[in-house]
């Protein structure tokens, strides 16, 4: 929760981890030399430029946790053992944002652009996410500094987030907030309308809040952004049409056990979307 952003009123998942395993394909004695992550991140008010920072700053400090640990294990086992200390040992990690890590390459005299290029033309068939990840790692292989290293990056699917702000459509609002105080009022019971829908939507792809900057840092670290994920945002940006979702109630989504609530789904919901459209399109 601590990295979720807080509005107030408003449900906003936190960040989840929806994959993680060593880059080990099958089973030997070996240390893994590497390890992948993959974070489910909801933005709202946010900014990708906000979430990478806020992401560096996290990882940084969990890995001033490991660093510590690590160098505690090895006194232990110096003394186990009897070993001499070594002053050559070194436990610090970087953590590095994508935009980061290329810049860092190309002030090495390595061409960042050709790796990437030949990895997506010889890896295209390769699931979007491991695309981004044999990017990275593609690069990593090129680099002469072998230090630990984290590389945060964004990979696909990307989703604006597309919300009704009130003072580009008042009317339309108004016209919303009137139909639901006439629903309670018939029916009895109590409806909240959120900023926000709290999921994923179709209707991301109408509206893009950001500006140019926000366009640029999240291209910057979108591995291959274009090619792997060609998300017209310009075109997007250029439409800025808000969007209003007036959907059912349930429980369970994508479960077996998903269900909707009948009274409501069946009967009250179709009256509202019929009465809030006939009033929208007589304004």
């Amino acid at each position: 929760m601590d990295l979720t952003e807080q509005i107030e009123g408003e449900l906003v998942l936190p960040p989840t981890c929806l994959y993680q395993r060593d880059n080990k394909d099958t089973y030997n004695v070996q240390t893994p030399p590497s390890s992948r992550m993959y974070f489910n991140y909801f933005m709202y008010e946010t900014t990708p430029k906000d979430v990478m920072k806020l992401l560096i700053r996290e990882t940084r400090e969990a890995c001033r946790v490991v660093e510590k640990h690590m160098e505690k294990q090895h006194h232990v086992f110096l003394s186990t053992t009897q070993m001499p200390f070594s002053q050559h040992l070194e436990w610090k990690v970087d953590v590095l944002s994508f935009e980061e890590y290329k810049e860092n390459l190309v002030q090495k005299g390595i061409s960042v652009d050709d790796i990437v290029k030949k990895t997506v033309d010889t890896y295209s068939d390769l699931d979007k996410r491991e695309l981004c990840f044999k990017i990275t790692e593609m690069l990593v292989e090129k680099d002469p500094d072998d230090r630990a290293k984290v590389i945060i990056f964004f990979a696909p699917p990307f989703l604006p987030c597309n919300y009704f702000q009130e003072n580009s459509g008042k009317m339309i609002n108004k016209q919303l907030l009137e139909i639901v105080s006439e629903e309670e009022n018939k029916n009895g019971e109590r409806f909240l309308v959120k900023k926000f829908f709290p999921f994923l939507s179709d209707s991301s792809f109408l509206s893009f809040p950001g500006n140019t900057d926000d366009v640029n840092h999240l291209r910057s670290n979108f591995p291959a952004m274009d090619e792997i994920f060609p998300l017209p945002i310009d075109h997007i940006r250029s439409l800025n049409i808000p969007a209003i979702n007036i959907g059912t109630y349930g429980k369970d989504a994508h479960k077996r056990t998903e269900r909707v609530y009948k009274p409501y789904t069946f009967e009250q919901l179709p009256r509202i979307i019929r009465d809030f459209t006939i009033r929208s399109l007589s304004l």
